[in-house]
């Protein structure tokens, strides 16, 4: 008979496991110190959306060719708070995608992260970030002039290599 218990048995990924559902999912950390999940919860996602859509750019390229759309990227949050494994899952094209990912990679890296019975976890994080162009007369004209002034250039271009 045996006097103590077997060790319990550990799953050896279980620190790579890669959560998309948690007890307390991650959280934006900048300048949101309530006490109350939900209500710390809500101030992260305004922050976080606040940080993003005052630090994206509209690519020229994008802007020029009329590129609209949703870019959805994703990314780990690490135990410790960190981003990792950064991937753009949609791009519309015209630079949007890129843009995103520069926006997310220059985000504080000191998220709280998910928690699953009190413990932190990793945790995939999707976010989508819309682009719209504003559509009035004036942003029009000017956008056509931006082709005609583009096609120009590449039919020079395409001259000056003929010769």
């Amino acid at each position: 008979m045996l006097d103590t218990l077997p060790p319990p048995i550990t799953d050896d990924n279980s620190e790579k496991k890669i959560h998309q559902t948690a007890d307390e999912v991650p959280l934006f950390s900048v300048g949101c110190e309530m006490e109350d999940y939900t209500e710390k919860k809500a101030c992260a996602d305004k922050k976080m959306l606040e940080h993003i859509y005052m630090n994206v750019t509209y690519p020229y390229e994008a802007r020029i060719n009329g590129i609209e759309g949703t870019v959805v990227v994703s990314f780990i949050i690490e135990k410790d708070g960190q981003l990792t494994n950064i991937k753009i899952l949609r791009n519309p094209g015209g630079g949007l995608g890129e843009d995103v990912e520069r926006v997310i990679k220059a985000m504080p890296q000191n998220w709280r992260p998910a928690i699953i019975n009190g413990e932190p976890v990793r945790f995939k994080y999707a976010l989508p970030v819309k682009y719209r162009l504003e559509t009035n007369e004036e942003t029009k004209k000017f956008l056509e002039e931006q082709r005609k002034q583009q096609e120009q250039e590449k039919k020079q271009s395409k001259r000056r290599k003929k010769n």
